[in-house]
């Protein structure tokens, strides 16, 4: 369902008939405020993506509409651009990887294990 739905976990609840439920507080996402109150020399703030969607399943329209507004976000609201990306799912491809430079972002994480060499890109 992941590819079928490129991520979107509207439709991927829908299908599973899943229905929403409210996270405890101790578990839902930070607020802004709580950010900023973070934001420290050593504290450093990446990108994700607006819905959470599979970008190896999207165009590069779509990549891009997921990770500008995510980015501009984040820089508006704790004043500084971010310079990473948590790929969403772990899942990405060279084709994400150039959309997310082309952006402005350097730095790439996924959940693939393998090893790492100077020459590989960081994206």
């Amino acid at each position: 369902l992941l590819n079928q739905c490129q991520g979107d976990t509207a439709q991927i609840a829908q299908r599973l008939d899943l229905r929403p439920v409210e996270a405890p507080p101790s578990l839902q996402p930070a607020l802004w405020s709580e950010l900023r109150e973070a934001a420290g020399t050593d504290v450093t703030f990446g990108a994700h993506s607006v819905s959470h969607r599979n970008l190896a399943a999207l165009t590069d329209a779509e990549i891009d509409n997921e990770l500008q507004p995510n980015i501009d976000d984040i820089e508006g609201e704790l004043g500084r651009r971010p310079i990473a990306v948590a790929y969403p799912y772990g899942s990405w491809s060279p084709r994400v990887a150039a959309r997310a430079e082309a952006l402005g972002l350097q730095l790439g994480f996924t959940l693939d294990a393998r090893d790492v060499a100077a020459s590989t890109s960081p994206l």
